[in-house]
C-alpha cells in the first residue's frame, strides 16, 4: 500500500459532526429518545412508590437482609437513587410544562 489515501469514499453530510444534516439528525435522535422517556418513566417511577409503600422487601426476600436498596437492586435491576432520579426530573419536566403552559401540566 502506497499510504494514500482514498478519496473517493463519500460519507454523508448526517454522519458528519459540525454540519447543519449532521445537527438535526442527533436532535432528531435526541428528541425522540427523550419523547420515549418521557412516556416510560412516569409508570416505573409509580410502581416503584407503590412497592416502597408496600415495603415489598420485606415479603421479597426470605433471608437477610431485607432492604429497598436490595431489593431495588436485586428486583428491579437499578439501584433506588437511579430510580429517585428520574422521578426528579419528571418533576422538573412537570414543573417547566406548568411555568410555560399550565394547560399542559399535570
Amino acid at each position: 500500500m502506497s499510504g494514500r489515501v482514498d478519496r473517493s469514499v463519500v460519507r454523508p453530510a448526517f454522519l458528519t459532526p459540525g454540519t447543519k444534516d449532521w445537527a438535526e439528525t442527533v436532535v432528531s435522535n435526541a428528541r425522540s429518545y427523550a419523547l420515549g422517556a418521557e412516556q416510560d418513566i412516569p409508570p416505573l417511577v409509580e410502581r416503584y412508590r407503590a412497592l416502597c409503600e408496600g415495603k415489598a422487601w420485606e415479603v421479597w426476600f426470605e433471608d437477610e437482609p431485607r432492604t429497598l436498596d436490595r431489593f431495588c437492586r436485586e428486583a428491579l435491576g437499578y439501584p433506588p437513587e437511579f430510580i429517585e432520579a428520574l422521578a426528579a426530573a419528571i418533576e422538573v419536566l412537570d414543573a417547566s410544562r406548568a411555568v410555560t403552559d399550565p394547560a399542559t401540566a399535570p
